[in-house]
């Protein structure tokens, strides 16, 4: 199969990162591709280096548009793919040159209909190295969805590939009207019309880590929208207690980020969430689709404050 694959990379304000990026896909050992460059209403120099690429290679596509988000961004970018499978590519982000072969190449053994691979953090100017171990999970139908709630799967849609006959029968976008969480949606949606899904041991993708920002890690109002998603999808899923379990996750991870790193949110929401974690600690402790780290996390959130600051600074959860 020689299927062409449409990589979207919404783009704002990335002059400082979008040549990594772009050239990391122009390197893919997979040719048949284009790269659909979607500028987002940036204020720097992002569309005058996104017009530089697609006038210099026939296989990149550079369009602006006035800024509306990175889900409205997607949607464009999906609205303007011709290729049979989709990838999201971060513009600050970039990747293995294997990733679309590995991707492509999974597909081929069984016709999947997604392939998921794993992903790693860099900070500084040297980019990671790829490790394949050649090992694929196949997950049929059945079993996709409990394996994306206990594995905690249902975010970062940049570590899929899609297909896009799957995203356009049943009308499948991201929701622009949500600004954090956007990705556990999408997802969610897209593997209830899944037969097959092939999950790939390659951590091909590179996620750059911006630590300079003196807001990294603090949590914001938009982790409300993340909480709303996962609320909705214990509403709308048939296994309750999964996604009980993600949800409860949701909610000690935010809780531990605002105590490592503060909040600027109104509400106290450290305070306020203690109480979520206090009164769901049973179901916490004894629940099979939660693990040992995050048990001890929950139990040390409920029993001191002092005790979880000791415990978010020697280790992430």
């Amino acid at each position: 199969m020689n299927d062409l694959v449409s990589v979207i990379v919404p783009v704002y304000n990335a002059e400082s990162y979008l040549k990594r990026c772009v050239e990391s896909l122009l390197a893919q050992t997979y040719k048949n591709f284009e790269v659909i460059l979607v500028d987002d209403g940036s204020t720097d120099n992002s569309f005058e280096l996104c017009n530089d690429y697609s006038k210099t290679f026939d296989n990149v596509i550079a369009v602006h548009k006035e800024n509306g988000g990175v889900s409205e961004t997607r949607n464009f970018g999906l609205s303007l793919a011709k290729g049979t499978y989709i990838s999201f590519v971060d513009s600050d982000d970039c990747v293995d040159e294997r990733m679309l072969e590995v991707c492509i190449s999974a597909i081929n053994k069984n016709s999947a209909d997604m392939v998921g691979f794993d992903w790693q953090g860099f900070s500084g100017e040297a980019v990671p190295i790829a490790i394949s171990k050649d090992k694929i999970k196949f997950l049929t139908q059945k079993k996709i969805l409990p394996y994306f709630l206990i594995n905690n799967h249902l975010y970062c849609a940049v570590r899929y590939f899609y297909k896009k006959e799957i995203l356009e029968n049943n009308a499948i976008s991201f929701d622009k009207n949500i600004r954090s969480g956007e990705d556990q949606l999408f997802i969610y949606k897209y593997i209830a019309h899944c037969k097959i899904v092939n999950i790939v041991s390659y951590n091909g993708y590179f996620y750059f880590k911006n630590m300079s920002s003196a807001s990294a890690g603090v949590v914001k109002a938009i982790h409300y929208n993340d909480l709303a998603v996962r609320n909705y999808i214990l509403s709308d899923c048939r296994l309750k207690k999964r996604a009980k379990a993600h949800l409860m996750k949701g909610y000690l991870a935010f809780c531990l980020s605002a105590i490592k790193y503060g909040t600027t949110c109104e509400e106290d929401i450290i305070s306020n969430y203690r109480k979520i974690i206090k009164k769901n600690l049973t179901f916490i402790l004894f629940s099979r689709f939660i693990d040992f780290k995050r048990k001890a996390a929950a139990l040390s959130v409920a029993i001191s404050l002092k005790l979880s600051k000791k415990l978010v600074n020697k280790t992430n959860i």
